[in-house]
C-alpha cells in the first residue's frame, strides 16, 4: 500500500487556505481575513470583527453621552491611528497613506 503523505497533510490541514488564518483563538488576526465561502475559519472571523466593531461603538456611544470630549477624541484618535496601519499593511502598501501625509 503506497500511501500519498503530501495529499493527506493537504486535505488535513488547520490552515486556511484562502488566508492562511490558523482557526486557533488568540492566534490569527480576524482583519486578513479574506471571507471566501472557500475559508475554513471566515464565519468565526466575520463573527469577531462584529463583536470588535459593536464594542467600539458602545464605547464610543457611552464616552460621548457622558460628554467627555477628551476621552471621545482620544479613542478616535486611537482607532484612526490602528486604521492607518491596517490600511497601510493590507491595502495600499504605504503609497496613498505616505503620500497623503506628505500634503
Amino acid at each position: 500500500m503506497n500511501l500519498d503523505l503530501q495529499n493527506i497533510e493537504k486535505e488535513h490541514s488547520p490552515y486556511c487556505p484562502v488566508c492562511s488564518g490558523c482557526g486557533e483563538d488568540g492566534c490569527c488576526s480576524a482583519t486578513v481575513c479574506k471571507q471566501s465561502p472557500e475559508g475554513h475559519y471566515c464565519e468565526t472571523y466575520l463573527k469577531e470583527l462584529k463583536l470588535s466593531h459593536s464594542i467600539l461603538n458602545k464605547i464610543s456611544d457611552k464616552i460621548f453621552e457622558e460628554g467627555n470630549e477628551e476621552k471621545y477624541k482620544e479613542l478616535r484618535n486611537s482607532f484612526d491611528y490602528f486604521f492607518d496601519i491596517y490600511w497601510e499593511k493590507y491595502f495600499n502598501k504605504g503609497n496613498d497613506l505616505k503620500e497623503s501625509k506628505n500634503e
